[in-house]
């Protein structure tokens, strides 16, 4: 089944593609400031020989220690969504690079100005937090166990293997036993190929699928293109002429 996709141009108006033009630049995220005295609750400028780039962003470091301490915990001090407006999420488009706002020890970024202002006004109801911790005691906590062990016995397992490219990082595979597409329960793998530059993604083109180790034909996808944010037709939006009396 070959077919054409094109990803609704959801981001905002306001800052369409600021991370992209991030990466395009020369010019760092964040004002230029170094992410961890950000994290620390300062803002030190970084320098330009202290610089790494991840993802679609390029950092900035006052020193060589804090560029070292990025690149040990990059998941801590990067931006946090993925750079996605942490007030309207990833479905709206991407925040601002330079409109930032730091909360319990993380960078988030936004669309706007009043996406920025709704945040600072009520951080916690839009920010990451950690889970609660379970209620109950040991014998509650025995008899969860319990019941997930017969679930998964159910099943006949419940591990999802992922087979990951070594050299980037690419999901390259997806197993796991469970339902897909058919009745009962079947051990089911998807394949992805033919991966392609989109923009700043790389993106599989291709994808196979069998149940039980044999292959359905039927759902075999060659993906002739991926558009990310591509200006669609006005005509789309028109509302549908009434129909005759």
């Amino acid at each position: 089944m070959k077919s054409t996709l094109a990803a609704l141009a959801l981001c905002l108006a306001l800052s369409p593609s600021a991370g992209a033009e991030n990466a395009a630049s020369d010019r760092p995220a964040l004002k230029g400031f170094d992410p961890v005295e950000l994290v620390r609750g300062k803002e030190v400028p970084g320098s330009k020989e202290n610089v790494v780039q991840r993802g679609a962003y390029r950092y900035a470091f006052a020193s060589a220690e804090n560029r070292k301490t990025f690149e040990q915990e990059p998941e801590r001090y990067s931006i946090q969504f993925g750079g996605a407006c942490t007030k309207m999420g990833p479905l709206s488009g991407s925040g601002h690079p330079d409109r930032f706002s730091v909360f319990e020890g993380k960078i988030y970024i936004f669309a706007s100005d009043s996406c920025e202002a709704a945040f600072r006004g009520d951080p916690k109801r839009f920010a990451d937090s950690a889970d609660a911790p379970p209620a109950g005691g040991e014998a509650e906590a025995k008899a969860a166990e319990a019941l997930l062990r017969k679930a998964v016995e159910a099943i006949g397992g419940a591990t999802t293997t992922l087979g990951i490219d070594p050299a980037d990082g690419r999901i390259l595979s997806l197993a796991y036993r469970g339902r897909y597409w058919t009745p009962g329960i079947a051990q089911v793998e998807k394949v992805f190929s033919d991966f392609r530059k989109v923009g700043t993604l790389i993106l599989p083109h291709a994808e196979t699928a069998s149940l039980d180790g044999k292959p359905l034909e039927s759902l075999k996808i060659a993906v002739e293109s991926i558009r990310v944010n591509e200006p669609l037709a006005p005509e789309l939006f028109a509302k549908p002429a009434k129909a005759g009396p």
